[in-house]
């Protein structure tokens, strides 16, 4: 009995041999046919990619001709590559069938979008996505200066006039070819660099006081994003200040052009984004109705409350993935729509004259950035910028300086989150000044800090068009123990120094031409008094 019972074991132990051997079998060619399908499957995703790269290259080079050329596809581009180019004239292009539109359009009521960013973040493809128009867009694709794209209200879901605005990106490389005459030298450089950051903060300045809505696009977040981000706030609380009941409606899309998959996009939201040092966000889920179809859109969005300089503003922060991707379908219809539903709440749209606008803040633009010439030998008047010197040359179709100005930048400083100042290129004494009233008389006092030597002090007023200019002007000496050769180091200031107050004349006027110089030597501090007529 025992005998049987070992001997059937035996047979079961061998069939159980057979059935696993037969099942490693199986295994291993499973696991070929899996390596096999994995190679194919990645052969097919370089195809992809390389079809992908055929058919973007395709739609660059479509754009490459005279034929198809950017101005093609935006209704107005305005050549605004650089400051110093005004004085030649910023060029202006629009398509003839648009041309009409352009006339009018400081009588139609619009609400104006602008949107800003570095150079290739997707600003091109959130506005194509947007406004339903071709744009060109690819990383050879440079929007030029400012374009404007007019969006009718016939074509529009909200039945109200949209105005785009597109700025050429920012921090693009500085090529060789916007050197004067050739020439590659410190100097030339120097030039050349300054007028190109000038002219991409005149862009931003413009774009946030003209807009009504300011959409800022921005990829995977960097330091670089985060210091122009803090730029951007910065000019929006300064626009907000001149303008108290003005207010803007502020969106950041962070596009992320390569994230394909659900999971990447949440990873990146909960480690970068929720973890960074220069936002404070508060997710909030929402539904938004497709207006073509009626069903409802679920996503949500992420809102920041900012408080920068006694100021607050509200941010909203929408996310967008690779187009057509897993990760695009989820996140990027919500976004566009809840964009569109922003501006359909939106109530601020007036009738605006694009060029007036321009003419206009590079008058102001000019007073932050462009050095006067204080002292000059001649003793003219200070040059300084009027609505009389920038013209609109229709026969040329551009923007320019009428008269012989000459363009010289300030020096440009910038904290460690790209916050500028700007400052003169000699000496830049620190000064405050206030309204001083007596008993018989009120004063519109200066007091500049000016330590140790000095020479040349002169405080002039005078009235150019609009505005009361108060110019202090005056030499820093160096002092004898400054002149040592063995100095270790010094990083005080020295030589001429300008300081120009343009006020409007409504807001005080003056009644002495010179000021009363007071100096007060063991405080280092200077006092220049105006006599001024205020009977508040």
């Amino acid at each position: 009995m025992s005998w049987f019972s070992g001997s059937g074991t035996q047979k079961e132990l061998e069939d159980t041999k057979k059935k696993l051997e037969s099942v490693k079998a199986i295994n291993e060619n499973l696991t070929n046919e899996i390596v096999e399908l994995k190679s194919k499957f990645e052969e097919k995703e370089k195809e992809i990619d390389e079809l992908k790269n055929k058919l973007q290259h395709k739609e660059e080079l479509k754009y490459a001709s005279e034929e198809n050329s950017p101005e093609k596809y935006y209704d107005i581009i305005i050549d605004i590559n650089s400051l110093k180019g005004i004085k030649k004239g910023w060029k202006i292009k629009w398509t003839d069938e648009n041309s009409k539109n352009y006339k009018n359009l400081k009588n139609n009521k619009s609400i104006k979008i602008g949107v800003i960013g570095n150079g290739n973040k997707g600003k091109s493809f959130i506005l194509q996505k947007f406004s339903g128009k071709e744009i060109p867009k690819g990383t050879n694709i440079k929007t030029e200066g400012l374009s404007l794209l007019y969006k009718n209200k016939e074509n529009n879901n909200n039945n109200k006039e949209v105005l785009l605005l597109d700025s050429a990106g920012f921090e693009t490389p500085l090529l060789k070819n916007t050197i004067e005459d050739g020439e590659i030298d410190d100097e030339q450089i120097s030039i050349i660099a300054r007028d190109k950051i000038f002219t991409e903060l005149f862009l931003q300045e413009l774009i946030i006081e003209f807009s009504d809505i300011i959409l800022i696009v921005i990829g995977l977040l960097t330091f670089s994003e985060q210091k122009l981000l803090n730029r951007i706030k910065k000019n929006i609380i300064k626009n907000k200040k001149k303008n108290k009941s003005l207010d803007k409606t502020i969106i950041i899309i962070h596009n992320l052009q390569n994230f394909v998959e659900k999971e990447q996009v949440e990873k990146y939201l909960k480690e970068v984004l929720l973890n960074s040092a220069t936002f404070s966000l508060t997710k909030l889920p929402g539904t938004i109705r497709n207006n073509k179809n009626g069903e409802e859109i679920n996503g949500f969005f992420y809102k920041e409350c900012y408080s920068l300089e006694n100021q607050e503003i509200n941010i909203c922060h929408l996310i967008m993935a690779n187009d057509g991707s897993n990760a695009g379908n989820y996140y990027n219809e919500y976004a566009i729509y809840h964009l569109w539903n922003l501006v359909s709440v939106s109530y601020n749209w007036k009738e605006i004259d694009v060029i007036q606008e321009i003419q206009n803040h590079f008058i102001e633009f000019s007073k932050q950035v462009f050095e006067y010439n204080i002292n000059s030998k001649d003793n003219k008047k200070i040059q300084t910028l009027t609505k009389e010197d920038i013209i609109f040359d229709e026969k040329e179709n551009s923007i320019k300086l009428k008269n012989d100005f000459e363009i010289k930048f300030k020096k440009l400083l910038v904290n460690e989150l790209g916050i500028s100042n700007f400052r003169n290129n000699n000496c830049d004494p620190k000064y405050s000044y206030y309204k001083k009233k007596e008993e018989n008389a009120s004063y519109f006092v200066v007091k500049v800090e000016i330590p140790g030597n000095y020479e040349n002090l002169n405080g002039i007023a005078s009235i150019e068009h609009e505005y009361t200019l108060f110019k202090i002007s005056g030499k820093k000496l160096k002092d004898d123990d400054d002149k040592i050769n063995t100095t270790i180091k010094d990083v005080r200031e020295y030589g001429e120094f300008g300081i120009i107050l343009p006020l409007l004349t409504s807001e005080i006027r003056y009644l002495n031409k010179k000021a009363i110089i007071d100096k007060n030597p063991e405080k280092g501090i200077i006092s220049f008094s105006f006599l001024i007529d205020d009977d508040n």
